[in-house]
């Protein structure tokens, strides 16, 4: 019994370690993916309002469906202390104005992580830049980073006060999907650290540990009413 429930423990271990890397190795795939969105929303801005400079996301709101992106607020909320925010998206990243160009970047340099996260088991950033009409980003190491914004600190635009706005009820569904539709994601996200194509692996993996944790509660039992019985 003893052994059985040692080897339970070492593949719930073994599953959380997984689930654990799978986590950290995501959120430089979400840190992109949030770099892109807002290269998408920085080009509605001045396409919609071209004098005025872009100094906060939360100018950037207005473009974005219910007024907030709370999609992406809901994939970093996953990563705990590691989200790089406290209330809101607005404080992901701090703006320069005027815009500069300096040797370490490509373009003019518009806004920058506020906070690190690792990339590639190293700590980086992400900057927005302009060249001409387009927009693009780009990672660099913290170190760059640090380098950039000291020598421009006079630059630097730090987030405005902001909290997140109270979702519609159309917008529940994305800050607290189903459990089904968060297992789901989970899975595939695993499935996808492990470098597997299919997710029916991760979900094999599952149905034995489920079927090894009912068998070892049932051997469990067993064994209590055996041992009342012989002490009887």
């Amino acid at each position: 019994m003893d052994t059985l429930k040692s080897k339970l423990f070492l593949h719930i271990l073994i599953f959380f370690v997984l689930a654990g890397c799978s986590r950290i190795s995501d959120q430089s795939t979400v840190e992109s993916k949030l770099g892109g969105y807002v290269v998408k929303l920085l080009k509605l801005h001045d396409v919609d309002s071209p004098d005025v400079p872009t100094t906060n996301l939360v100018q950037l709101f207005r473009f974005v469906k219910h007024g907030y992106p709370y999609g992406i607020h809901s994939e970093f909320a996953e990563f705990g202390r590691k989200k790089g925010f406290t209330n809101a998206l607005s404080e992901k990243y701090i703006f320069f104005w005027p815009r500069f160009t300096n040797a370490q970047i490509e373009g003019e340099l518009t806004c920058m992580s506020a906070r690190p996260f690792y990339c590639d088991q190293k700590s980086c950033r992400i900057y927005i830049a302009r060249s001409g009409s387009n927009y693009f980003y780009r990672i660099i190491s913290e170190n760059k980073a640090q380098a950039i914004t000291r020598e421009m600190a006079s630059s630097v635009i730090l987030p405005p006060s902001f909290s997140m706005p109270e979702p519609p009820p159309e917008a529940q569904d994305i800050l607290h999907p189903p459990l089904g539709q968060r297992y789901e994601k989970f899975v595939w996200d695993l499935s996808e650290a492990l470098g597997q194509e299919s997710s029916m692996p991760v979900r094999w993996l599952f149905r034995i540990l489920s079927g090894l944790t009912v068998l070892a509660t049932a051997l469990w039992a067993v064994l209590r009413i055996v041992a009342k019985a012989k002490g009887r």
